[in-house]
């Protein structure tokens, strides 16, 4: 098994990334980063007051009211006419590589990919 400190992000296949190094679902995350703290983007007074919410309730595990639903909607206004290059910028400032699910994980992890039951430590 790998030893907690040395994971990087924890698949599940059906798109949701959790990583160990930060705090929720990689699509929250980025989220968060676009509303709040993108110098290209300027979000509007309600989407930064709910991404605040949000922001909270990643690092406390109180998530806002309606938070899956207002997120995607507000997602969808924040990275409306982003192009690849841009979100692939945006990636690289937080430090995530991007990969597309056509990529074979043994090709990008070698053999350090492990399989864990859910629940396991």
């Amino acid at each position: 098994m790998i030893p907690a400190e040395d994971r990087i992000v924890c698949f599940d296949l059906d798109g949701t990334l959790i990583g160990e190094h930060y705090p929720s679902d990689f699509k929250y995350m980025m989220f968060i980063y676009r509303a709040l703290y993108d110098k290209n983007y300027k979000a509007s007074e309600d989407m930064q007051k709910f991404t605040k919410e949000l922001e909270e309730g990643v690092h406390t595990g109180d998530m806002p009211e309606n938070y899956q639903i207002l997120q995607g909607r507000f997602a969808g206004q924040a990275f409306a006419g982003m192009t690849p290059d841009e979100l692939k910028k945006s990636c690289d400032e937080l430090g995530f590589t991007m990969i597309s699910m056509r990529d074979d994980f043994a090709t990008i992890y070698g053999d350090d990919v492990t399989i864990v039951k859910e629940g396991a430590e």
